[in-house]
């Protein structure tokens, strides 16, 4: 009789640590959306995404080296930007 199976990992766009999905934000592509990505909060949204922690080193860590458009493989010159989606990234209930 086994337990449950363990929970699947991500790897954070931030600082690139591995944690349990759950401890994690999703972001997805989104060309609609304030700064072309928005926060995935049931993480069911279908499409490539992106995962992080939300905590503010992450998000700064994530900015400096624009690991979003690398990590959503957006094309060059388009508008993904991790800054329009701060606030909601930080905010987020887990």
């Amino acid at each position: 009789m086994a337990g449950s199976p363990p929970e699947p990992t991500r790897q954070c766009i931030g600082c690139r640590s591995r944690a349990p999905r759950s401890s994690l934000v999703r972001l997805v592509a989104d060309e609609g959306a304030p700064g072309g990505c928005r926060v995935d909060r049931g993480r069911n949204q279908p499409g490539r995404g992106a995962h992080i922690h939300p905590r503010e080193e992450c998000v700064d860590e994530a900015t400096k080296r624009r690991a979003l458009p690398r990590a959503l493989r957006a094309l060059p010159g388009s508008s993904v930007d991790i800054s329009k989606v701060r606030a909601e990234i930080l905010g987020a209930r887990l």
